[in-house]
């Protein structure tokens, strides 16, 4: 009885954390949704202002050269008036029957008519200096631009040619047809005063663009219109047409303003699709983060729950098997769309090089990786679990390790602002022998831990070592921060699974809560354990030594500088090797992750077929031969090992002994071995790694058909990608 009212007391506790995770995780994805939003819609509305700034200059150049055109138009008249003047009155004439618009006239040096009429006294103002010999385009407020030409007779001036071009003459070339988001505009002299009113500008139109709202705006905006000549930013406005982008542009050559408006709906329309698509990406891996998170809940309380009234071994044993199950499949569930997610999102990053996109598709696939790494950290926990985790001992170079460790840790840094120091003893040596992929683990766990809870400051991340007498060595690796710290009560919880300490504090961090349990686990399975010391307040130290085989005394040296050389000499990735007369089938029942495959296969420019099951495929596979084929496992009716073995089983078929590549969304311990013994030449789990994808193929089909780029392949994908961002950041945040 008490156990069960026990049970029930837990039973309504995790309910409870259920119930308020979720209402967190709510909160937490609409309040960054918004801030998604609001950056994305900042982001674009600049880029629109930026087309209709750059609109507004075209437009504005368009109308100076019709202003150049009539000045140029003079000068080819003047030429003829100058040799022979005999023709005045008939050139003259014919001109201004043609050009009623204008007022022409031609004046003797003491402005005498010698047709049209005589300058006024602005007139003669503006027209200095074509009586001196110059050439003259001046505007003459109220009444329009003065082009003024002088004409010569033998060396000596004897005549200035004037044309009075009137401010209507602009309409003759206000053809919107090429800018037609720039028709609400007017003409706009030095005063700031409208002299003229392009067709479909309404009254209203201008009254609007004439208020002393605007003009105060158009005001801020004369800096950016002195230096680019024109200039265009979003404003909200008191009136009926709520936010406007407002434009300007000088018109050369004379003294206008080509101003205007348009509402936010017109300008930002086509954009909207854009943020639609951005924030339905994001929504996505928002609920496919939620959905994690609740298996996580739900798989420990089930677990707390097989611990505390399940004893017996053969029982034990029963829930174990029903656990891996259920890991298995949340594993291929949650996998399988994230393949599609992160598959199409590589081939954003391949294909698009604008900076914006591309900064947006990386925070995508940081994301991805986010939901991954949880994922991992349960099947982690669930090997540990059932004893089959082992260490498997490699040889490695310590210094590639610390590479990678940093590029997986730098952005996390640089995002929060904090210092990144790495501290490596130059004297100790670096080829060793142990489990790299664990010793990394933990070292990358405690890193991560550290740059998550600490808000400002810095965090030092120190190798050094102890030399043995039996050729080994000690390995210590310690990270000190500056974050919260932990109090002594709450020792004793941090190596428990899924629990997280000081709640209050460390509400809003992401995690699971198994970090520091795992790390502890591998640690303990080699002979160490992890050291705490903290601080609450001002900071912890997180330290661990593992015993190494030395390979090679050979010195690590100095580390920042071989660091940098690396960084300096590698090459950004691309394909490897293209093979244009191989051909691959692949069999998968989901059309998103046939199309997957074929895009990150693209630049291979292998031939690709799709079958989308397995009847299909196997059809296929009779009509054609292939150098490669991919297989699903599970796909409904047939599954992938029935596919291989009915393949293999068909002598009649072509493709009967061709290689086959198992496709499995099954990260569970002993996955390899299972699809060898089937049959498989090999496997690639989901999501599929391109690296791992296009070395596996560029390895199996036949070496005749392989050309082989000049650019070798990139060993290290990640530290590809560092490079193109530490290129271009020069304020990175590593101290060695």
């Amino acid at each position: 009885m008490d156990q069960s009212e026990n049970l029930s007391r837990k039973k309504k506790k995790y309910n409870r954390i259920l119930i308020i995770a979720i209402i967190a995780m709510i909160g937490v994805m609409v309040l960054s949704g918004g801030i998604l939003f609001r950056s994305v819609y900042r982001a674009l509305g600049n880029f629109a202002s930026e087309q209709i700034s750059l609109e507004a200059r075209s437009t504005a150049q368009m109308f100076s050269r019709v202003a150049m055109t009539k000045v140029e138009r003079l000068q080819y008249i003047g030429k003829i008036i100058q040799g022979d003047t005999s023709k005045i009155n008939a050139v003259l004439s014919s001109i201004q029957g043609t050009d009623e618009s204008s007022a022409y006239g031609l004046v003797t040096m003491d402005n005498t008519p010698v047709f049209g009429e005589k300058m006024d006294d602005e007139e003669l103002l503006h027209a200095k200096e074509a009586f001196s010999g110059g050439n003259v385009l001046s505007y003459i407020k109220g009444r329009g631009m003065l082009s003024a030409v002088p004409v010569k007779e033998g060396p000596s001036l004897k005549y200035v040619f004037y044309q009075l071009i009137p401010p209507e003459l602009f309409a003759t070339v206000a053809n919107f047809d090429n800018a037609p988001l720039l028709k609400k505009s007017v003409l706009i002299d030095p005063d700031g005063e409208v002299v003229f009113s392009f067709k479909g500008v309404t009254k209203e139109d201008v009254d609007f663009l004439s208020s002393s709202e605007i003009k105060d705006y158009f005001a801020e905006m004369q800096e950016d219109l002195s230096k680019n000549n024109a200039a265009c930013a979003l404003r909200p406005t008191k009136t009926p047409y709520g936010s406007c982008f407002l434009y300007e542009a000088s018109i050369p050559d004379t003294d206008y303003v080509l101003r205007g408006f348009m509402t936010e709906s017109e300008g930002a329309a086509s954009l909207l699709k854009i943020i639609y698509l951005i924030m339905g990406i994001f929504t996505f891996l928002e609920v496919f983060c939620f959905l994690a998170v609740i298996f996580l809940i739900m798989t420990h309380r089930n677990i707390m729950r097989v611990d505390e009234v399940v004893r017996e071994n053969a029982r034990a044993e029963s829930e174990s098997m029903t656990k891996s199950s259920f890991l298995a499949s949340m594993s291929h569930e949650i996998r399988t769309p994230v393949n599609a997610v992160l598959g199409i999102n590589e081939m954003i990053l391949r294909e698009f090089d604008d900076p914006k996109l591309t900064g947006y598709a990386t925070n995508i696939k940081d994301a991805g990786n986010t939901l991954l790494n949880v994922i991992n950290d349960v099947l982690d926990y669930s090997k540990m679990e059932s004893g089959k985790l082992s260490i498997v001992p490699v040889d490695y170079d310590l210094s590639e390790m610390i590479n990678e460790i940093y590029m997986m840790i730098r952005t996390r840094a640089a995002e929060k602002n904090l210092d990144l120091i790495i501290d490596v003893n130059e004297t100790m040596p670096h080829m060793l022998n142990g489990d790299s992929l664990r010793v990394k683990q933990c070292a990358l766990n405690i890193l991560t831990n550290a740059v998550k809870y600490t808000k400002r400051g810095k965090v030092v991340f120190s190798v050094t070592y102890q030399q043995l007498p039996d050729g080994s060595g000690n390995y210590t690796f310690s990270v000190q921060d500056t974050g919260i710290g932990i109090k002594q009560e709450d020792m004793e919880r941090l190596f428990i699974p899924f629990e997280r300490i000081d709640e209050v504090k460390n509400h809003g961090i992401e995690g699971t809560g198994l970090g520091l349990s795992i790390t502890q686990r591998l640690l303990k399975i080699m002979d160490s354990s992890l050291k705490v010391s903290s601080v609450y307040g001002e900071g912890s130290t997180f330290s661990f030594t593992v015993r190494q085989f030395v390979l090679d005394p050979e010195p690590i040296g100095n580390f920042r500088k071989s660091f940098e050389e690396k960084i300096e000499n590698a090459p950004l990735y691309h394909q490897s090797f293209t093979a244009p007369d191989a051909k691959l089938l692949v069999i998968d029942d989901t059309d998103m992750n046939l199309f997957v495959v074929s895009g990150l296969l693209k630049e291979t420019k292998i031939k690709v077929d799709t079958a989308s099951s397995g009847e299909q495929g196997l059809a296929m596979l009779k009509l054609d031969t292939y150098d490669l084929i991919m297989i699903d496992h599970k796909m409904p009716v047939m599954d992938g090992i029935e596919v291989l073995h009915r393949l293999r089983r068909d002598s009649s078929n072509p493709n009967q002994h061709r290689p086959c590549i198992a496709l499995t969304a099954n990260a569970m311990s002993g996955a390899r071995e299972f699809y060898l013994k089937e049959g498989f030449e090999d496997y690639l789990s989901k999501p599929i790694d391109s690296a791992a994808l296009e070395k596996m193929v560029r390895e199996i089909l036949p070496k005749d058909k392989i050309i082989l780029e000049s650019e070798p392949e990139i060993p290290d994908p990640d530290l590809a990608k560092a490079v193109a961002a530490l290129r271009s950041r020069q304020d990175h945040f590593v101290r060695m």
